[in-house]
């Protein structure tokens, strides 16, 4: 059993005493991020005082994570390009995203499949007295250090049909056929707000809401989407944090249509549900989900995933109840210590609250600890950023907060003992029927202490996104035994005796059999003959299954000319 007290975290194993030490530090100016989320005017009206968002993404492809953050139209947004030394520089203006708008919030994936991270923004225009409604952006990277806006011929511009609405936004592959769609939260429209937009896979989108989903019957005042496969069956669902009651659990049809299962499922409790978080608090294997909300009335609720659709709501005995006016969260392995923590961020218009960590302690239980642990935010939070921006194995937070500036806490905590880590960023090789980075596998890493679960998602924390990267503390483990990766469509890549705190490229190319992993080369061709004489399962490439031939060599050969990209 681990104990979370206020500064030290202690993980114990037999034989061997281990300690790590967990605090945080504000490095914001130091690290180059001078931003804040203001409007044109600087007033609080509506939706303005709602608003300030971001996202995290390798908009470059050099390994390191960049910083896109929205300004509210005071200044241009910010896009700030990790110089790999613990700095950022802002290049928005080379980039081509400078722009000056009523930004609400980001999300970033690799819509178009080819290769680099493309940038979705609800936004309201660029006009402080006129609001558009045709005005949401998508910033297609162009891989030359460019992007483009194509909001308009991709068909996404535009969410509510009759008013200028927009916050959160969320991909995923609803119908499993390895493109990923894009879903669009809005609180403005209560009816009209809330769209489904399935990829085309050539460059457009095309509206399905009314055609596969009871979205626009609901009466619902949508700040956070999730697309979240929460029984295992490839097919993600859809979960909606949302004000007023009325939040939404969808059910996945096998990618046919959505049924709305709310109040059977047990969720949808949260009164002013805001921010949210998806991740497996208990590690029983499956996927819970944390949701913001108000402490006055009623308060955050984390829903523990039964199985079947069904969940219970275990805020109050689990002692993450009280967040003050919750907004953002996300959920991470602060310690690295085998176990999902919460973070969580605050503030209202009329008073600022902290910002909270709940430690997880390994027993259904979290102990809120941020102002211990040296995150000292108190401020108007809105988002929350996760990223290892320095690439030093632990996750930092960034706080994208409203009429404040945005904060960069980075994560020190001790590596000598008990701390170690896994980051894993996948990679489809560009082949149909894989999602783009992985979004929506699930990955399981199994060490001599158990096993655990994640999965690689494209959605907010509240108007802000995190890193594409799936982290994974290990404790004291030297090693991760065993990798499962499996891609929505089943597409599955087995790693071994992964060593520990390293960060690892998973290719959907089977030919990468050997580490390093990422890397096809002669280490794989040894490897690959070896498993081959030994009738090794991950040899056997090519029907007939079960029999190692002639055509087993020849599929590695075609794999390994083929390469990644």
């Amino acid at each position: 059993m681990r104990h979370a007290p206020a500064l030290l975290v202690l993980a114990a194993a037999p034989g061997l005493a281990c300690a790590q030490v967990l605090t945080f530090s504000d490095e914001t100016l130091n690290a180059g991020v001078v931003a804040e989320y203001r409007s044109f005017s600087g007033t609080l009206s509506l939706p303005v005082f709602l608003y300030a968002g971001g996202a995290a993404g390798d908009f470059d492809r050099d390994g390191d994570q960049d910083l896109f953050i929205l300004s509210g139209g005071h200044e241009p947004d910010r896009l700030y390009i990790n110089n790999a030394d613990g700095t950022f520089t802002d290049q928005a203006a080379s980039w081509g995203v400078a722009l000056r708008h009523l930004g609400g919030g980001a999300s970033v994936a690799d819509y178009d499949n080819d290769g680099d991270l493309d940038i979705f923004v609800t936004s309201m225009g660029t006009d402080p007295i006129d609001l558009l409604a045709d005005s949401h952006i998508l910033y297609r990277n162009n891989g030359d250090q460019t992007f483009t806006n194509v909001a308009l011929e991709a068909g996404v511009r535009r969410a509510s049909p009759d008013r200028p609405d927009g916050f959160g936004s969320a991909w995923g592959d609803y119908d499993m056929d390895g493109d990923l769609d894009l879903l669009v939260a809005g609180w403005m429209d209560v009816m009209l707000g809330e769209r489904l937009f399935r990829n085309n896979n050539d460059g457009t989108f095309t509206d399905v809401t009314a055609e596969i989903t009871p979205l626009l019957d609901i009466p619902t005042w949508g700040f956070t989407p999730t697309f979240h496969d929460m029984d295992a069956d490839g097919y993600p669902e859809i979960l909606l944090a949302a004000d007023f009651g009325s939040s939404q659990y969808l059910v996945n049809n096998q990618g046919q249509s959505f049924s709305l299962f709310t109040a059977e499922s047990g969720t949808g409790l949260d009164e002013n549900g805001m921010g949210a978080t998806v991740a497996d608090f208990n590690n029983d294997g499956m996927p819970d989900w944390f949701v913001t909300a108000i402490e006055t009335v009623g308060g955050n609720m984390l829903y523990i995933n039964q199985g079947d659709h069904v969940y219970a709501e275990v805020s109050t005995p689990s002692g993450t109840t009280d967040g003050a006016w919750g907004w953002g969260a996300a959920a991470v392995d602060l310690d690295n210590d085998a176990d999902q923590d919460i973070v969580e961020t605050n503030g209202y218009a009329l008073w600022d609250d902290p910002s909270k960590i709940y430690i997880n302690n390994d027993d259904g239980t979290f102990t809120e600890s941020a102002q211990a642990l040296g995150l000292v935010h108190q401020t108007q939070g809105r988002g929350i950023i996760k990223l290892d921006y320095d690439n030093d194995g632990d996750v930092d937070i960034a706080f994208a907060s409203h009429s404040d500036p945005v904060f960069l806490f980075r994560n020190d905590l001790t590596k000598d003992t008990g701390a170690n880590w896994l980051r894993f960023r996948l990679d489809n090789c560009g082949r149909p029927g894989l999602t783009p980075d992985g979004v929506g596998a699930h990955i399981e890493v199994t060490t001599a202490g158990g096993a655990q679960h994640q999965w690689i998602t494209a959605a907010p924390s509240y108007l802000a996104q995190g890193e594409l990267v799936a982290h994974v503390g290990i404790a004291d483990a030297p090693q991760a035994d065993t990798v499962r990766v499996t891609w929505p469509n089943g597409h599955t890549r087995v790693l071994t005796q992964v060593l520990a705190n390293q960060s690892v490229t998973v290719l959907a190319n089977p030919a990468d059999v050997e580490p390093p992993y990422g890397l096809i080369e002669h280490h794989d061709v040894q490897g690959f003959l070896l498993g081959f004489v030994e009738q090794d399962p991950d040899a056997d490439l090519a029907e007939p299954f079960g029999v190692f031939d002639y055509t087993d060599v020849l599929a590695f050969v075609l794999e390994f000319v083929a390469g990644c990209r």
